[in-house]
């Protein structure tokens, strides 16, 4: 088998588009395959949630791309998926969509994606349609509405390029919003408004987030505090490293001795930040069942 620390992030994908109207009283079904729990793992990001939602509030007419760059595991998506699904950022768009870029960028995928708002089946009655009828096709769908687009996890400046023609500015207040990894890629595509550089979770933020969690509502036991903590930190200030391990945490046992292997295993692979993270989703992979194990590998290199 190969070494799941070798497994490549943008073959696993999760598309949740969401379909928004004025005139609809109540918000309509969430996906409820969402990969991390939003609530928890807003912990430490809370200022810079209030200031991208006041930009996508702002009282700035014309188009705006609001970016939020960061390394991998850092929060980027969850932070943007909180905005997205949150009822006040819900109410102020006519319509809305969530595409999905990662490495492997397919333009008209991402059109496609654009234009299926959310709906079971919605690409199928474009599936035909060349890239340039699919950008024409998107510019007049958006047009005269106020929309929201977020661009998750995008690598290149190419994809924004080929797609960027199509989002219309009626000046009505729509905004783009984009994830990335890298600094150029957020330059290029932001006009008025800087990108947000995600920070890393402070050591209290991060004990915060794995105790939440392991224990939810429950205090930590007093002695698994200690150990606890030991964990967190070593786990650099990466949002997707706390959350990992404490998955791991919450499936075995309560106790000093099991909590303290954990944490002598995660200490031995201590390296750079993004190692750390390699090395603590592949000691997750490890306590998988064999099954469980063989479906992960099947659907990363299938």
């Amino acid at each position: 088998a190969q070494d799941p620390r070798r497994l490549n992030k943008g073959r696993i994908i999760f598309h949740i588009h969401t379909f928004r109207s004025k005139h609809k009283k109540t918000l309509p079904p969430r996906s409820s395959g969402r990969v991390l729990d939003e609530e928890n793992t807003l912990v430490g990001m809370e200022d810079v949630f209030n200031n991208i939602r006041d930009q996508l509030f702002g009282q700035t007419p014309a188009l705006n791309v609001v970016s939020i760059v960061g390394m991998g595991g850092i929060g980027k998506s969850t932070l943007a998926r909180s905005l997205f699904n949150h009822p006040s950022v819900y109410h102020r768009f006519d319509i809305s969509s969530w595409v999905t870029v990662s490495q492997a960028c397919d333009a008209k995928e991402m059109l496609l994606d654009v234009l299926s708002f959310g709906t079971p089946g919605g690409k199928a009655m474009y599936r035909d349609m060349s890239e340039d009828e699919l950008l024409d096709q998107v510019h007049r769908e958006l047009k005269r509405k106020r929309y929201l687009i977020v661009l998750d996890d995008m690598w290149t400046i190419e994809a924004w390029d080929q797609v960027r023609r199509s989002f219309p500015d009626d000046e009505n207040g729509s905004r783009i919003m984009i994830t990335t990894r890298l600094l150029e890629v957020a330059n290029c595509a932001g006009n008025d408004f800087p990108p947000h550089h995600m920070p890393f979770l402070s050591l209290e933020d991060s004990w915060k987030l794995l105790s939440l969690k392991v224990f939810g509502n429950e205090d930590c036991p007093p002695q698994l505090e200690e150990v606890g903590k030991q964990i967190a930190k070593q786990c650099q200030g990466l949002a997707l490293s706390v959350v990992v391990i404490a998955g791991l945490l919450s499936k075995i046992n309560r106790t000093y001795d099991d909590w303290q292997q954990i944490a002598d295993n995660v200490n031995s692979h201590i390296g750079s930040t993004s190692q750390q993270c390699l090395a603590i989703l592949a000691l997750s992979y490890n306590y998988l069942p064999c099954s469980l194990k063989a479906c992960f590998l099947y659907m990363g290199f299938s």
